[in-house]
């Protein structure tokens, strides 16, 4: 390991746009003794072929090609090819505030030997800077250096803006999960938890081109936010850590229409996942995805429930086609509703049994008189609803309908 070397770690996807002035604000530093070692995640654009060329006129620069596995495992492997003392991230679309910036930190963390120092963070747009509210608040206008505890300040965000110490980070096993997304705020809880108490300096240092959009493009990122979401909250319940525990339940809800969307796609997963961050959130705060689900599954149950009713009510007979389990619910959700019924034993009733509830049991041939006018609703397991099915159709009932599961949610949910 070379001591007092910083290794930039840069991963980089089709960002052609931006990578010359992120790669020019590392190249132009007055601290000279670094590495850039440039991770291209399978890029498509001119990316690939920009980063060779910076590599070709400085050697310090170094490039690394794979195939296409998301910013995560790019930066871990930027992580064990690095050579330096130090560690830090910068990623290919951000850039450097000045060319004095790494010569200043290098400065403290010389004298001071920590294992993570951070800075503030600046969000740039449309060429106006503003700095953001992370550790300002720690700062009286002379105050040069400070250091911060973690619980005070709570802050998984912004890992761009940290220096960490190689040996800190692989002693710790502290390496990004393979999300597609959310996965620096696990990576910065991790080490700042790790951490404790580590350094700050109020120095404008990272500048993070802002996007404004609050979307999850696909479904896998979708799942991956919300993986790195309950990575940081388990982080966060095991030490206590009231505000970041809040802070995620705000970033789901910030996503909260994406998260929805994917969910209605059928993602079951998502649901999971979702469920989980609430077992986390105990109940502290309501996530606006699961208020919205629980709305629509309430409107989901209320329409299929309504057309079964409907359905019912414009039959001259309702005859339940099963005297098991699903047949004897079905019996007392239409007793509540005071509805005459017949009720019919399938294969399973013994014929020694004739009657439910005190309510005599037939065979379904002997109500052959009403095929053309009554409903018959099949109210046994999935599995046998086929082999009823079928009887049903060779004696000519033309109105049925199978008790299936949406069904009896829906009923179960209006009862």
């Amino acid at each position: 390991m070379n001591k007092g070397l910083v290794s930039i770690i840069t991963p980089v996807y089709n960002c052609e746009q931006y990578i010359d002035e992120c790669i020019a604000s590392v190249v132009g530093q007055t601290y000279k003794n670094w590495e850039m070692i440039i991770v291209d995640d399978g890029s498509t654009d001119k990316t690939y072929n920009k980063t060779i060329a910076w590599a070709g006129a400085d050697k310090r620069i170094k490039v690394i090609r794979q195939e296409n596995q998301g910013s995560g495992p790019a930066r871990n492997r930027g992580i064990t090819t690095a050579e330096g003392e130090y560690i830090a991230f910068l990623d290919g679309d951000d850039f450097w505030r000045n060319h004095h910036v790494l010569s200043q930190i290098m400065t403290v963390v010389c004298r001071l030997s920590c294992d993570v120092i951070g800075s503030f963070f600046v969000n740039y747009k449309d060429g106006t800077f503003n700095r953001a509210e992370l550790h300002q608040e720690y700062f009286a206008s002379d105050e040069t250096i400070r250091q911060i505890n973690f619980r005070e300040e709570q802050n998984c965000f912004n890992y761009g803006s940290y220096l960490y110490r190689k040996s800190f980070l692989e002693e710790n096993n502290i390496i990004f999960p393979a999300y597609w997304r959310f996965q620096d705020p696990p990576f910065l809880a991790k080490a700042l938890v790790k951490a404790q108490k580590y350094y700050v300096i109020p120095l404008e240092w990272y500048c993070v081109r802002v996007n404004y959009k609050r979307e999850l493009s696909t479904q896998q990122k979708s799942v991956d936010f919300l993986k790195g979401v309950i990575d940081v909250m388990e982080i966060a319940q095991s030490h206590n850590l009231e505000k970041i525990l809040s802070d995620m339940m705000e970033q789901i809800n910030e996503y909260s229409q994406s998260i929805v969307n994917s969910i209605i796609q059928g993602n079951t997963e998502l649901l999971s996942l979702l469920y989980k961050a609430v077992q986390y959130a105990d109940g502290k705060k309501e996530l606006e995805p699961l208020q919205f689900i629980r709305s629509s599954m309430r409107i989901k149950c209320d329409v299929t429930a309504n057309a079964f009713w409907n359905r019912v009510n414009n039959a001259c007979k309702v005859i339940i086609y099963g005297a098991g389990k699903y047949g004897t619910m079905l019996l007392h959700w239409m007793e509540k509703k005071n509805i005459d019924v017949e009720i019919v034993f399938g294969e399973t009733l013994l014929s020694s049994e004739r009657e439910i509830n005190g309510r005599r049991c037939f065979q379904i041939d002997s109500l052959i008189d009403y095929n053309d006018t009554s409903l018959v609703v099949i109210a046994v397991a999935q599995g046998m609803q086929q082999v009823l099915l079928s009887n049903v159709m060779q004696l000519g009932f033309k109105n049925y309908v199978c008790l299936d599961r949406d069904l009896v949610t829906a009923l179960e949910c209006i009862d």
